[in-house]
């Protein structure tokens, strides 16, 4: 469970009901492994009727330019969020990702495929050590044999589900060895 902070972003002149979902989208997203200011930021963007510039967001959020400066930048390269207008010296409007798929595809291909990389790599590292390392620290190389092959399964099945945008489910099935 979440614990709510001191610092709400309820500002007078919104809506509760507003600020709340803004806060619990934040909550969400910062539970998927990124920031909560990440998922405040792109509710932002996502329910503006127009294009959306990063003085809406500060103040709609009440966040520093510093704090939407830096999420902005993290949602551009994620491609969560798109730039679609530069106007004046350097005042720039954003709108949310209208296709959803590649919004997921663009963050599994950017953070998950990487750290189930790193995993099979140090799997691999691991299993390179003296039997009698495996004996001493009480660790079975069998299990870490077994856990490199499963994360190269996850890694297959996110490759295949990255190419085609979509989910084998009697692969996914297959590998958690469940029945179809």
């Amino acid at each position: 469970m979440h614990k709510k902070k001191n610092n709400s972003i309820a500002k007078p002149s919104l809506p509760d009901a507003y600020t709340n979902l803004l806060e619990q989208i934040g909550f969400f997203i910062e539970y998927w492994g990124f920031k909560e200011v990440h998922g405040q930021v792109w509710a932002c963007i996502f329910l503006s009727e127009r294009p959306t510039d990063a003085n809406h967001i500060i103040h709609h959020l009440q966040l520093s330019k510093a704090a939407v400066s830096l999420a902005l930048k993290d949602l551009l390269h994620y491609e969560v969020i798109m730039e679609v207008e530069k106007t004046e010296p350097s005042t720039r409007k954003y709108i949310s990702n209208p296709n959803m798929a590649e919004v997921i595809c663009n963050v599994l291909r950017e953070r998950e495929k990487q750290m189930l990389t790193k995993i099979v790599l140090s799997a691999k590292t691991l299993l390179s050590t003296p039997k009698e390392e495996f004996q001493r620290i009480h660790v079975s190389k069998e299990r870490v044999q077994n856990l490199k092959e499963m994360t190269e399964g996850a890694q297959s099945l996110l490759e295949q589900m990255l190419d085609s945008q979509q989910v084998d489910l009697v692969g996914l099935f297959q590998l958690l060895n469940l029945k179809t």
